[in-house]
């Protein structure tokens, strides 16, 4: 006696048809082209965060510079020595732009410290101007009197070379508080849309005017 296998049994053990397999095919390439464009995705997301992340550091370690500086404004090198002197420190309790001045706020701030006077009443310190110049911060010094505000390649470059500053503004807020806001993008970024990033940072001026 034999046995017969159902036609559907012999169906099932024949394995897929051509349709089926190409089916599948087809949906195994939309899953993987799908897992690969969010991979991609995703990659490109971490890099733009990284690329913003380090943008904005450089921007703020500028600022930083500035405001560490600038917090020094004022400060003399013997207060006790320069009270009730005939002979003012003058420029040395001068900060620019300042909360009086129309309007409050400039690309480029001035100041002094560590202000003294000498027999001759010739007053020496440092003096510092701050500014944007050709997409860097630079900073020119004078132990005499208060220097004009940077150009060219003067003084000392305060920003990094990664990076392109924008935009830079001191704000005078009162006789003490200042706001430094510095925007910039990175130096070889030649897209038609480049990233940018601003900062600001704010800075109260430890010493009050000495005369």
């Amino acid at each position: 006696m034999s046995l017969k296998q159902p036609n559907g049994s012999r169906r099932r053990s024949a394995g897929l048809s051509l349709v089926e397999l190409m089916v599948a095919l087809v949906a195994g390439l939309v899953v993987s082209g799908a897992a690969v464009a969010l991979v991609v995705a995703l990659i490109k997301s971490n890099s733009e965060t990284i690329r913003a992340t380090r943008l904005t550091q450089e921007l703020r370690t500028t600022a930083e510079v500035m405001s560490r500086d600038l917090r020094r404004a004022r400060s003399v090198t013997d207060p006790i020595a320069n009270v009730g002197a005939a002979t003012p420190l003058g420029a040395c309790n001068a900060i620019t732009p300042a909360s009086t001045d129309t309007p409050p706020n400039g690309s480029c701030v001035k100041y002094a410290y560590d202000c003294k006077k000498d027999s001759a009443g010739v007053v020496t310190g440092q003096f510092n101007a701050i500014g944007l110049v050709g997409g860097k911060v630079r900073m020119v010094s004078l132990g005499t009197g208060m220097p004009a505000c940077p150009a060219a390649t003067d003084g000392t470059q305060l920003s990094s070379d990664l990076v392109t500053v924008t935009g830079l503004t001191i704000t005078a807020l009162n006789a003490d508080g200042y706001t430094i806001r510095v925007a910039g993008r990175f130096t070889n970024d030649a897209s038609a849309t480049p990233l940018t990033r601003w900062i600001t940072q704010e800075v109260r001026v430890r010493s009050a005017a000495i005369n």
